[in-house]
């Protein structure tokens, strides 16, 4: 799963690297959760402390969705500042 794949960014891109990383790592952390419950009760871990763990997940994909729509928006604002910018040129 990768996810805002056809997200592009001339100007953020260390940004969308670091959203796509923490994406990831968010859905990872969400699929592992299930999965280590039973185990991690075994090891002598309580289910809520584990089950926390899906909070910061789920902390991640939301901050990951709100800076990709930024990284959307500084894209579009980009390219139709370059189109003006262009017909402005055109004009002249």
């Amino acid at each position: 799963m990768f996810g805002y794949k056809n997200l592009k960014s001339e100007n953020l891109k260390p940004l969308l690297a670091v959203i796509k990383v923490l994406h990831f790592s968010s859905i990872f952390v969400l699929a592992l959760v299930p999965i280590s419950i039973i185990p991690g009760i075994y090891l002598g871990f309580s289910a809520t402390s584990i089950l926390s763990l899906a909070v910061y997940a789920v902390f991640g994909v939301i901050l990951a969705g709100l800076l990709a729509s930024l990284v959307a928006f500084e894209e579009s604002y980009r390219q139709r500042t370059v189109h003006l910018g262009a017909t402005h040129r055109d004009q002249t």
